[in-house]
């Protein structure tokens, strides 16, 4: 049975308010309007993670519970960790090394340049960046079909979708 893996970049974040620890920075305005509006668009999608692996920082808990709103996730399928702030492609892929094979859908929210890392190194293809050459920029969100096993990601996942908020304001 193929994986799902939903990769999702915390939306865009307040740098104007003061706060000297940048794993306490909360989502600016525009970054709210984004992952309410991607929530709502997941939710349309039907995706439907059962784990959700998610960063302590502020920003990346906000997008979560932001997106939450519309997916109605059960808060015991939701882990917050520490060591996925920002983390290094090591670090996110054991963490979904250490995933039980019986969930077939993970979302992982957290940080650039892990999540750069860790799309391109799952996808089999040439991931698509921005005209400005960005890949996961903040608010995107990149879903894989992936192997039976978490443990063989390398190369192996088929990229169904690289979704950025400016691709959701456009459909409506």
């Amino acid at each position: 049975m193929a994986r799902e893996l939903f990769v999702l970049r915390h939306c865009k974040s307040d740098w104007d308010n003061n706060i000297r620890q940048d794993a306490m920075r909360p989502l600016s305005q525009r970054g709210v309007n984004n992952a309410s509006k991607l929530g709502l668009w997941m939710s349309e999608c039907s995706f439907a993670p059962n784990l959700v692996l998610c960063s302590s920082a502020v920003r990346a808990r906000q997008t979560l519970e932001l997106v939450n709103e519309s997916l109605q996730i059960p808060e015991n399928w939701i882990h917050f960790h520490e060591k996925l702030y920002l983390a290094s492609l090591k670090t996110l892929l054991e963490s979904l090394n250490e995933v039980d094979r019986s969930y077939t859908s993970v979302l992982v929210v957290g940080h650039n340049p892990g999540l750069d890392y860790l799309v391109e190194h799952i996808s089999g293809t040439k991931v698509p960046h921005t005209k400005s050459g960005k890949l996961m920029t903040t608010g995107c969100l990149a879903q894989f079909e992936c192997p039976d096993n978490w443990l063989e990601l390398k190369h192996q996942g088929k990229l169904l979708s690289i979704t950025r908020p400016v691709d959701i304001l456009n459909l409506n």
